[in-house]
């Protein structure tokens, strides 16, 4: 039961880890962006986290699969073992008993066998065997049963081995008490590579050479996007030159609503020279300098806008966007040059 909690929890561990990468990714997607148009050298971390998490990603399905696959396979082989028949199913145990290692196993079986399949000895101890068929749980008194035996037997341990499972409340019965139980996941792991050296004597070794495979491709991969990482940042266009770039486009005039009343229309007073600034805080473009204008778009931290003009009472900005969109955001919302302050102050 511990082996199987623990294959459970490593598979869990392994889908739950790729789940989390994927969602950490999404939701930080807008402050990846923000961070890569104000710092372009970030998007060498962002390629090689990239590939990295690739690699990770191909390598936990692979091991998802291959798990999938070897749980299957141990299935199957239970599932063989309990359509034996009683006494073909003790023959079977006490062969795989003497392919553990175990000594003196001796097989009872049969009509009054006293709840006793079979007789084994392990690292000196002496075992008292018994072998149950089963689909589903195994009826608790056959543990009970197992252990009275053993006690009227005088001898070490007890081992239960079955093709079923037992209950937690049995697991909890059996801590201090010398019986072990094998039920069908750790059966089906024992009997596993057994068969497979007899059936696949090369399973292992086409295994190494997967791994091997998978490894050497995934180093390959992420040696080739390390330099593509170091070099793509010389790539991006400055950030100014893509601000320059830009041309005008008219805006469509806002429409008023029939319940609404006319925003006032403010005149620009021009800079004296172009100038840029960078957006601090997230916040709105909108058509005219007033809270309550239409939103023309959403500005978010990192965007670079150009300036064009400062209303009157000089709290609004007009600016033009990386998109040519003309609007007028609120100067809270900006980072500005300090030599740009005197010409953006008016007077009372």
């Amino acid at each position: 039961m511990a082996r199987r909690r623990r294959r459970n929890t490593e598979e869990d561990s392994i889908a739950g880890g790729i789940v989390a990468a994927a969602i950490f990714a999404y939701f930080l997607r807008g402050k990846i962006w923000a961070g890569l148009v104000a710092n372009p050298q970030y998007l060498t971390w962002i390629i090689i986290g990239a590939s990295l998490t690739i690699s990770l990603i191909i390598f936990g399905f692979w091991r998802l699969r291959l798990r999938s696959k070897e749980n299957a396979y141990r299935h199957l082989l239970t599932d063989q073992a309990r359509l034996l028949q009683p006494s073909q199913f003790e023959h079977y145990i006490e062969t795989l008993l003497l392919s553990l290692g175990w000594s003196d196993v001796r097989r009872v079986g049969g009509s009054g066998d006293e709840g006793v399949d079979l007789y084994a000895t392990k690292d000196g101890l002496r075992y008292v065997v018994q072998c149950k068929r089963y689909k589903d749980l195994v009826p608790p008194h056959y543990i009970r049963e197992l252990y009275g035996t053993l006690q009227a037997k005088q001898l070490d341990r007890a081992l239960l081995v079955t093709t079923g499972r037992v209950s937690w409340q049995t697991w909890e019965w059996i801590k201090d008490k010398p019986i072990e139980i094998w039920d069908g996941a750790q059966l089906g792991a024992l009997i596993a590579p057994l068969q497979r050296s007899r059936t696949q004597p090369d399973y292992l070794i086409k295994q190494r050479r997967a791994a091997r495979m998978l490894f050497v491709g995934l180093a390959i991969f992420n040696l080739v996007m390390l330099p593509v990482a170091l070099i793509a940042p010389s790539y991006l266009p400055p950030a100014s030159s893509l601000a320059r770039s830009q041309t005008a486009a008219p805006t469509a005039s806002p429409v008023a609503s029939p319940t609404s009343l006319p925003e006032p229309t403010a005149t620009a007073e021009p800079l004296e020279a172009r100038a840029i600034a960078v957006v601090g805080h997230g916040g709105n473009l909108r058509a005219q300098p007033s809270l309550q204008a239409e939103v023309l778009q959403l500005l978010e931290v990192g965007d670079q806008l150009e300036l064009l003009g400062i209303s009157a009472d000089g709290q609004w900005l007009e600016v033009k966007t990386e998109q040519a969109v003309i609007g007028w955001v609120h100067r809270t919302l900006l980072r500005i040059d300090p030599e740009l302050e005197a010409q953006l102050t008016h007077n009372p």
